[in-house]
C-alpha cells in the first residue's frame, strides 16, 4: 500500500472515523503494527488449513505465523525453528566480512555479532523446552470464524477492514492510514484513504502474493553469493539480516508474553526479555553499517559491542 520496497515490519496502520459519524461511534480509533492486524484479518478471510505443514523459515513469516496460528502446544516448535534459523541468517555476513572496503572496526564488530547470534541460537534452544506441555496436546481444531470463501470479494475485505472500528459502521466512514515507521528515515510516503479504497487494492494483490510465497527460496540463498558482490548487494544483505533480527526480537517478545500467561518460571521470562533486547541491539547495530547502494562502505559506524548472552536456565 505504501511501496513494494518497504518491509512489512516497517509499516504502521491507523484507523479512525470520519468526523461526520465520529460522535456516533465514540470517536473510536485504533492502530499500531500492521502485522497484528494482518494476523487477525487472515483467519477472517481464509480457512486456516488443518495441517500447517513445516513452519516458515523466513523470520518475518514465522513472526506472522506465531501471532496468527501458534497455539499453546506449538510455542516450543516456534522457538526451536527460530533457534535453528538464526545460524543460517548469519551466513549473510559472509560478503561484508571479506569486503576490503569495510573498515577494520566494523569488520571486528561483525565478527563479534556473528558469535553472539550463534550463542543466542543455543540459548533459545535451551529455553524452548520450558514451553512443552506436560501432557499430550489436544487435537487441533480450526477456529470457528466466518469465512466468506476461498476467494473473498473486494466487499468482503472492505467489510473486514471496517470491522476493526465497528460492525455497524459504513466502510466509507472508516479512514485508514498506512505510515512508514520513523526508523525508515522519511524515505517513504504515508497513504490515507477510506476502507472502500484499500479493500479492492488488497483484493487485487492477494492471489499473487500467496502464489509467490509458496515458491520463495530459502532466505540465505536470496542475496548474491558471488565473491565479487557489490557494495550495494552487501548493504542489501545486511539490511535484510537486520530486518530478520528485528522479527526474531518480536518472536521472543511474543514468547515472553506467553511465558507470563502460562506462569512459567520467572527466570524463563527474564531470559527471553534479555535475549530479545540483545537481538534488537544487534539488529540496530547491523543496520548502521551498510552504505547507500552502489557506494563503497567507507564510513566507520559507532557501535556498542554486542552483549554476550547470559547463561540459559537449565531444562525443566
Amino acid at each position: 500500500m505504501i511501496t513494494p520496497d518497504i518491509a512489512v515490519r516497517d509499516v504502521l496502520i491507523g484507523y479512525r472515523t470520519r468526523p461526520r459519524v465520529a460522535s456516533r461511534f465514540g470517536h473510536r480509533s485504533s492502530g499500531g503494527w500492521i502485522h497484528h492486524y494482518l494476523a487477525t484479518l487472515h483467519p477472517r478471510l481464509y480457512s486456516p488449513p488443518a495441517d500447517h505443514g513445516p513452519l516458515p523459515t523466513d523470520l518475518d513469516e514465522l513472526r506472522l505465523w506465531a501471532l496468527a496460528y501458534a497455539g499453546e502446544h506449538q510455542q516450543e516448535a516456534v522457538l526451536d525453528t527460530l533457534s535453528a534459523q538464526l545460524p543460517h541468517t548469519v551466513q549473510l555476513l559472509k560478503h561484508p566480512l571479506h569486503a576490503p572496503s569495510l573498515p577494520a572496526p566494523s569488520r571486528a564488530w561483525l565478527h563479534e555479532a556473528e558469535r553472539s547470534i550463534r550463542q543466542l541460537s543455543d540459548q533459545i534452544h535451551r529455553v524452548s523446552p520450558a514451553f512443552a506441555l506436560p501432557h499430550a496436546p489436544p487435537e487441533q481444531t480450526s477456529p470457528t470464524t466466518a469465512v466468506p470463501g476461498s476467494d473473498p470479494a473486494p466487499q468482503d475485505i472492505t467489510r473486514a477492514l471496517a470491522d476493526f472500528i465497528s460492525p455497524d459502521i459504513a466502510p466509507d466512514d472508516v479512514l485508514l492510514s498506512f505510515r512508514p515507521h520513523p526508523r525508515t528515515g522519511g524515505r517513504f510516503t504515508a497513504r490515507d484513504a477510506p476502507a472502500t479504497v484499500f479493500g479492492p487494492l488488497l483484493h487485487a494483490r492477494l492471489h499473487g502474493l500467496e502464489a509467490a510465497a509458496t515458491a520463495r527460496p530459502e532466505p540465505w540463498e536470496e542475496p548474491n553469493r558471488s565473491a565479487r558482490a557489490t557494495a550495494g548487494q552487501q548493504a542489501a544483505a545486511l539490511a535484510w539480516l537486520s530486518g530478520q533480527l528485528h522479527s526474531a526480537g518480536d518472536i521472543l517478545t511474543w514468547a515472553r508474553h506467553e511465558s507470563h500467561w502460562r506462569r512459567l518460571p520467572r527466570d524463563i521470562h527474564a531470559q527471553l526479555g534479555s535475549t530479545a533486547t540483545t537481538v534488537r541491539e544487534l539488529a540496530n547495530g547491523i543496520s548502521t553499517i551498510p552504505a547507500p547502494p552502489g557506494t563503497a562502505l567507507t564510513a566507520t559506524p559507532v557501535l556498542a559491542p554486542p552483549t554476550v548472552p547470559s547463561p540459559a536456565p537449565p531444562r525443566r
